[in-house]
């Protein structure tokens, strides 16, 4: 049987802001994120994790996605 799969685990993006745009502000630094874990699988057994278990009652990896702004002055 085939048991490849593809998964997206970690992916975290962020993007800091231009000191022109700070100045109107005072502020020395703006950066917003996000940051997400266990995003997707592609499996050819799409009801299941190939990272887990079979056995019954065998809990997937929880989604996970965190967002913020991080203030400089």
């Amino acid at each position: 049987t085939d048991a490849s799969y593809i998964r997206l685990k970690n992916l975290a993006l962020s993007y800091n802001f231009k000191s022109s745009l700070l100045q109107k502000w005072k502020l020395k630094g703006i950066k917003i994120y996000v940051r997400g874990e266990n995003l997707f699988v592609i499996a050819n057994k799409q009801r299941f994790d190939p990272e887990i278990s079979s056995s019954a009652g065998a809990i997937p990896p929880l989604k996970t996605l965190t967002a913020g702004i991080k203030l400089t002055l």
